[in-house]
């Protein structure tokens, strides 16, 4: 995971080969936030389009299909684009385009830090940096029991949809 230092990237690809590097999401949308209100290289923008051009790099960021990147991706043309302008589409076309593998959600869907940065996400709700282990330990097991709580009650509550040949698919199909 990096920040798009353009150094640490090729230093990493260079020293792990194999590896898939990822842009941190925060840092992602930060940059390109910077890009659009760069006034001396893309011109000056309307607040309300800086506003709408933000809400379209976040949804980018958050997509969570190709077709969606793509509809954030066409918002954004047409608002960069206003006034004959195009220099700040044309940048976030060949830098960002190609690379998108590396900071759209979407590409990083299966891949298990995902699921752990969503946990931690939200785990950091109940945490800080001034508890003791004794403390952190404790507040992730109350989460854990909160989300256990909310489990058993969706399961247990009348009308919910349960498979009752559930535990005989199972048999069947992987115990054999």
């Amino acid at each position: 995971m990096d920040d798009k230092d353009l150094n640490e990237i090729d230093v990493l690809k260079r020293m792990f080969p194999a590896a898939r590097i990822l842009l941190c999401h925060f840092h992602v949308i930060k940059w390109l936030r910077r890009a659009v209100r760069n006034d001396k290289r893309y011109g000056t923008y309307a607040t309300e389009v800086l506003k709408q051009l933000d809400f379209c790099v976040t949804n980018m960021v958050y997509s969570k299909s190709e077709v969606e990147l793509l509809q954030h991706a066409d918002e954004l043309n047409v608002l960069a684009c206003r006034g004959g302008r195009g220099e700040l589409w044309t940048y976030f076309e060949e830098n960002w385009m190609d690379s998108k593998q590396v900071w759209v959600a979407f590409f990083r869907m299966t891949l298990p830090h995902f699921r752990l940065e969503t946990f931690f996400g939200k785990l950091k709700v109940d945490l800080n940096s001034a508890m003791s282990m004794q403390q952190c330990l404790e507040a992730v097991i109350r989460y854990q029991r909160r989300r256990e709580g909310d489990y058993v009650a969706r399961v247990s509550m009348q009308a919910s949809l349960r498979n009752i040949n559930y535990v005989d698919e199972m048999k069947t199909n992987y115990l054999g």
